[in-house]
């Protein structure tokens, strides 16, 4: 296919505010359609499919972002210390009223990340603001959502298919993760502080080898950190959202992390924030203790806030939902409550652990 074609069907240009919501069916389906072709289930028959996760996905507590040599209590809390922990928005650029929420969040301390779509349709216009504020500011690689622009776009589950059968074209992979990282460091003079997926596309075979690479011929021993979404701790959560938690972590994460250990990359701890986005404010009201309870040191809770907007989807009531949730007072009294304190990563010597930038929450 010419480079300047999109690998882009009609039903998923219905999905563009979408975060992976409904990677529990995708899952299945891709499962089913990898079988088909032959291949053993992923993380089926007791063994992970190509070496590439463990047959067990519950939650393990090894992980390369753990700061090495700290005197951790069994909840990751440091003796005396709050648990620091990285609340990350995604999606940035996609819409002005997410980007005007994700820029009030930050500016409130209620956010210590924001993860950029750089060709997104509102990126290049607000990411100067977004540079002025006390964030890690990075690129949301993105491979499923063509937002008007040529390139490598499919639907999530023909991607991850794909990308398990090692059929997509990598040259391809490694030129569109260039031109997003191009786009960012364009519009904010600077390179990114770390780099994720959207729908956790970073961690799919081929596009985790072809990133990895990137970074390493891009920015040497100056390398951004990089997003691992292992699942974290999921006590009391629903077991519907336990399991979509599991499956994210089955695609890739656990060797996405290893791999990144191995190249010295930081990365994040664990991974939570995991839901089906539906509820409104007062299911995620229920769903933030849950997730700050179980939070321990060094891990990312994801979010994907927006201002009110108007939308066909229920993604954009939703996303206004996170949004009024995470700016009310009740949200910051929480992280002091529980003994969390939002922060940055930041660069330390010792690039296999968990460097961060405590920051009030207030």
């Amino acid at each position: 296919m010419p480079e300047g074609k999109q690998e882009m069907t009609a039903e998923r240009n219905h999905e563009r505010d979408r975060p992976t919501r409904d990677i529990g069916p995708q899952w299945l389906q891709f499962q089913s359609a990898h079988a088909a072709h032959g291949y053993q289930p992923v993380c089926g028959g007791g063994r992970a499919a190509n070496d590439d996760e463990p047959a067990e996905l519950s939650y393990q507590d090894s992980h390369v972002g753990k700061a090495s040599g700290s005197n951790e209590q069994g909840d990751g809390t440091r003796s005396g210390s709050p648990r620091r922990i990285i609340i990350c928005a995604d999606d940035f650029g996609m819409n002005t009223a997410i980007d005007e929420g994700i820029l009030a969040l930050a500016r409130k301390r209620r956010l210590s990340a924001v993860g950029c779509m750089t060709h997104a349709p509102a990126f290049q216009q607000d990411a100067r603001r977004l540079a002025q504020l006390d964030v890690d500011a990075g690129v949301h690689l993105n491979f499923t959502e063509a937002l008007g622009q040529p390139g490598l776009y499919l639907p999530l589950s023909q991607l991850i298919a794909r990308s398990y059968a090692r059929t997509l074209d990598v040259p391809r992979l490694a030129r569109q993760i260039e031109r997003q990282l191009d786009a960012f460091e364009a519009a904010m003079g600077r390179r990114p502080d770390f780099i994720d997926g959207h729908q956790h596309v970073h961690q799919l075979p081929q596009i985790r080898d072809a990133l990895l690479q990137t970074i390493a011929r891009r920015y040497g021993a100056d390398a951004p950190w990089v997003r691992c979404s292992a699942p974290g701790r999921q006590a009391g959560l629903p077991a519907a959202l336990r399991w979509k938690a599991r499956v994210i972590g089955a695609l890739g994460a656990y060797r996405f992390g290893r791999a990144a250990a191995a190249a010295g990359l930081r990365t994040n701890r664990r991974l939570l924030g995991v839901y089906d986005f539906q509820g409104g404010s007062a299911a995620y009201a229920a769903l933030v203790p849950l997730w700050l309870e179980n939070m321990r040191d060094g891990d990312l809770l994801m979010c994907h806030p927006a201002m009110p907007y108007p939308g066909d989807t229920d993604m954009a009531a939703q996303r206004g939902a996170e949004f009024q949730v995470l700016n009310d007072a009740g949200f910051a009294e929480a992280l002091l409550r529980k003994g969390l304190r939002v922060a940055r990563m930041l660069p330390g010597d010792d690039q296999a652990s968990m460097t961060l930038r405590v920051k009030a929450s207030r």
